[in-house]
């Protein structure tokens, strides 16, 4: 076969194959596009006076700075521990540290049930 005849009868099948669409794939197109014009007829959105759009937030977007001084944590704290439970090793570490005003409690609960 010649090259000739052999891009010819490529470019035939090329042709014929670019118009072929799958019957099923129209259908179903053409079914939910009636569906969605039904959706667009039924939901006709009216404006509301109640209703009002803004261009930016309600709100400040600008973050709190909000600095506290606590003076207990300036305090550098060193505990030797060896198999002490964690709340005995914290509670010793804050012993005498206080937060606006108050003593700070330490406590755990246990959610393991064994």
């Amino acid at each position: 076969m010649s090259p000739l005849l052999k891009t010819l009868s490529m470019a035939i099948m090329l042709a014929s194959l670019a118009g072929c669409v799958s019957q099923h794939y129209t259908d179903t197109k053409a079914d939910a596009d009636k569906v969605h014009q039904k959706i667009d007829a039924h939901s006709q959105v009216t404006p509301s006076s109640q209703v009002q759009s803004i261009s930016r937030p309600p709100i400040s977007t600008v973050p709190l700075v909000v600095k506290q001084h606590i003076p207990w944590l300036a305090e550098p704290v060193s505990v030797k521990a060896n198999a002490l439970p964690l709340s005995m090793v914290i509670a010793q570490v804050l012993k005498g540290a206080e937060y606006q005003g108050q003593n700070i409690k330490v406590w755990f609960l246990s959610l393991i049930h064994i």
